[in-house]
């Protein structure tokens, strides 16, 4: 039995039943309902137009590439674009550094990125990113072949290391002299140092589902100095982690990942100590708007967050007016390996470069006066006092990802540079062309930021904006119980915040509240979604 009651107050006992008032139905009997829906009235759409992309900003050399790639997959070439720059970033590693301001050369930045691809599923996110990492994927698979072709000699040499070890050890422990101990005690380190070599593992440039125990281990080897590509498919996997018993120090770890230049020490008494001279983590991978929304609601109130979404900053969306079909043609032979030539120039630069600096040590560059004066204007009037102004209060989150511009715009810039000398262009200052591709990339991803922050949205609106988001992804459906509505994974919290929620939502003509009565059980509110929505 199915009453439409349509003026009810809430009972005390229970806020999602119903009272009737004087002059509605009795028990056991039927109101006709009218089934005549209204037109639902929509808050303005979250998804703001996204800004429209330059091809001029890919860097000259991937751009042959980039442009065909994305013609052929049918994706926006801006989705290649972060995949490629990552690994690029990736491959050049944190031995040459950006100064933000070139006359200060105690703040320096590493070209380390974290990135994303947002779009819905089958949106094309996964191909975009596999054939952004198509050269990343090259290298790793050079460098992982050379180091099985070298296990005989390393197993060979980790032996003779073993045994000078053990006679070192044995003369230590035979001998009284002092200058003879030191002398051994020096010969021991050198011994330990060729037996963990001998023993190390290949350089790794991505890691698809480490732990964050076991990319600590790898990131300590001396190897991987330059530090490692943390890559998923959906990021969705990596945050979930963060938030199981147990893993409570993993988000510590990729924050400090980001900053790119600090090192990194755990001694805990369950593992062996782990030493990172300096921890360099990029990020990167797909993400549903869905997987999205609760990290936006967090950084949005400036509570429950601590900056992790704000480092995302080469972020982009592919939306449905994105989409299209991919050509059926044959890749660009020529551009592919001009592509991979780049890349391959920069890993030669990143190993010439670390094997002339000592652990830890690195190589600064700066803008020349013309561009620092590009960047600065830029900071100052575009960007700093958006961060510092009102947005700080209305969306604390957006500001927060406005506020870390001026050390991402620097690294971008670092990161044009390094393909541009990978190229063949000799310099060592990063120029003013360098510096406004930056900028203007820059102002190309926050064009997408803002979509992600949503920050049209008014801060009352946003439970009725998520809402709407559930009822047209299908996630409020027609007979969900009111109940089912609160502990599902809406994340409106409390009863007493639900009821006045669905009520406005039927006042804008979205859905009708629904009693059921089934003899000898308790009745039940549901939702009726208006069909003019689904």
């Amino acid at each position: 039995m199915i009453d439409r009651v349509p003026n009810s107050r809430l009972s005390t006992d229970d806020p999602f039943s119903y009272e009737f008032e004087e002059g509605s139905p009795a028990e056991g009997t039927t109101t006709l309902v009218d089934d005549a829906w209204p037109q639902p009235t929509s808050l303005p759409s979250k998804e703001l137009p996204l800004p429209p992309f330059d091809p001029d900003l890919i860097p000259a050399a991937l751009r042959p590439w980039i442009l065909d790639a994305a013609e052929r997959i049918g994706v926006p070439p801006e989705s290649i674009l972060m995949a490629a720059l990552t690994g690029a970033a990736t491959v050049i590693g944190n031995t040459p550094r950006i100064q933000p301001k070139n006359r200060d050369d105690q703040w320096t930045q590493a070209p380390n990125v974290f990135s994303a691809v947002i779009g819905a599923s089958s949106s094309g996110k996964s191909p975009a990113l596999s054939e952004g990492f198509r050269f990343l994927h090259v290298l790793q698979k050079g460098r992982s072949e050379a180091h099985a072709k070298e296990a005989k000699q390393r197993k060979a040499r980790a032996k003779l290391a073993d045994v000078k070890l053990k006679d070192i050890q044995t003369a230590l422990r035979s001998t009284e002299d002092d200058a003879k101990k030191a002398s051994l005690e020096s010969q021991m380190v050198e011994a330990m140092s060729e037996q963990e070599q001998a023993k190390a593992s290949g350089r790794r440039y991505v890691l698809n589902d480490a732990t964050v125990e076991k990319a600590g281990m790898l990131l300590g080897e001396p190897i991987n100095r330059g530090g490692v590509l943390l890559f998923r498919d959906e990021l969705s996997g990596i945050l979930d982690s963060m938030g199981r018993a147990g893993h409570e120090n993993d988000r510590t770890f990729y924050l400090e990942g980001y900053n790119g230049t600090g090192s990194y020490y755990t001694d805990k008494v369950t593992r062996e100590a782990v030493d990172i001279s300096v921890l360099t983590l990029s990020l990167i991978g797909g993400m549903q708007p869905v997987v999205l929304d609760p990290l936006v609601a967090a950084a949005r109130s400036g509570k429950g967050d601590d900056g992790l979404l704000p480092r995302f900053q080469l972020t982009v969306w592919i939306d449905s007016s994105s989409a299209r079909v991919g050509l059926n043609r044959a890749p660009d032979r020529s551009a592919l390996e001009s592509a991979e030539a780049a890349f391959r120039n920069l890993e030669a630069a990143t190993l010439e470069r670390e094997a002339s600096l000592a652990p830890g040590a690195y190589e600064s560059v700066a803008f020349t006066d013309e561009a620092q004066e590009i960047i600065d204007r830029w900071w100052a009037s575009r960007v700093h006092a958006s961060a510092n102004g009102h947005l700080a209060d209305e969306n604390p989150g957006y500001a927060s990802h406005l506020g870390k511009g001026l050390g991402m715009v620097s690294r971008v810039a670092l990161l044009y540079y390094a393909i541009d000398q990978a190229s063949g262009v000799s310099q060592n200052v990063v120029t003013a062309d360098q510096a406004s591709l930056a900028v203007r990339l820059m102002e190309f991803l926050h064009g997408h930021a803002r979509r992600t922050y949503q920050i049209h949205i008014h801060k009352g609106d946003e439970p009725l904006q998520t809402l709407w988001t559930l009822i047209d992804s299908g996630e409020v459906w027609d007979g969900m119980t009111t109940r089912e509505f609160q502990r599902g994974p809406s994340g409106f919290g409390k009863r007493d915040k639900i009821l006045p929620l669905l009520r406005r939502a039927e006042d804008l003509g979205w859905l009708r509240l629904k009693k059921i009565r089934a003899r000898g059980k308790p009745s039940s509110t549901v939702i009726e979604v208006n069909p003019l929505l689904r």
